[in-house]
C-alpha cells in the first residue's frame, strides 16, 4: 500500500512522526511509480538517490551522523544468611535496582551534487534530531538455602525474584 494511501503516515497516524513518515511527507521518498509508471507502488527510493532507470545519474550527499549515549544500571542489595547447626543454610536478599540511559542523535544531509543537472538541489539540508530519556527503579528478591544432610554431599537451591 501506497504510503499516501495509508492513514498511518498521514497527518494524526500512527507513524506520521517516525523518520520514514517525516521522509514521505517531506518528498524525501517517493514509491517507485513516481519513476517508473509501471514499477510497484510498494516499493519506495529516495528522490536525491540515483534512479534505477539511469545508472549515469550519479548523485552525492554528506551524510552525518552523531550519537551520544549516556547511563548507568545500578543495584543497592541488602543480605541476610543463617546457619542452622551446619546443616541447613539460608540465605536472603533485597536488591533495590536504579536505571538511567539518555542517547541524543542528530543526522544530517548536505552538500547535494547532481552530476547531470548540478542546478538540481531539492534541499538545501537536512538535520534529524531525536533525544531519548529513561529513567527507572526496582525491587528484587533472592533467596537460597543450602543443605549438607553428610560432610560430602551439598545441595543448593537457589531463587531470584523478576525486577518489578
Amino acid at each position: 500500500m501506497p504510503l499516501d494511501s495509508n492513514p498511518t503516515f498521514s497527518k494524526g497516524g500512527g507513524n506520521f512522526n517516525t523518520p520514514t513518515g517525516l521522509a514521505y511527507n517531506n518528498y524525501l521518498i517517493e514509491d517507485s511509480t513516481f519513476v517508473d509508471a509501471s514499477a510497484s507502488p510498494l516499493q519506495y527510493l529516495s528522490v536525491l538517490g540515483t534512479y534505477p532507470s539511469n545508472p549515469n545519474d550519479i548523485r552525492t550527499v554528506l551524510q552525518q551522523e552523531e550519537v551520544r549515549t549516556t547511563g548507568s544500571q545500578n543495584q543497592w542489595s541488602l543480605s541476610y544468611g543463617a546457619n542452622f547447626s551446619d546443616k541447613l543454610f539460608f540465605g536472603a536478599g533485597l536488591g533495590i535496582a536504579s536505571l538511567r540511559f539518555q542517547t541524543e542523535k542528530t543526522y544530517r544531509e548536505s552538500d547535494f551534487n547532481f552530476v547531470e543537472d548540478p542546478s538540481f538541489n531539492p534541499l538545501n539540508n537536512l538535520i534529524l534530531e531525536e533525544q531519548i530519556e529513561i529513567n527507572g527503579s526496582g525491587i528484587n528478591g533472592t533467596f537460597g538455602l543450602i543443605a549438607r544432610p553428610i560432610d560430602m554431599v551439598q545441595l543448593g537451591f537457589p531463587y531470584t525474584t523478576p525486577t518489578l
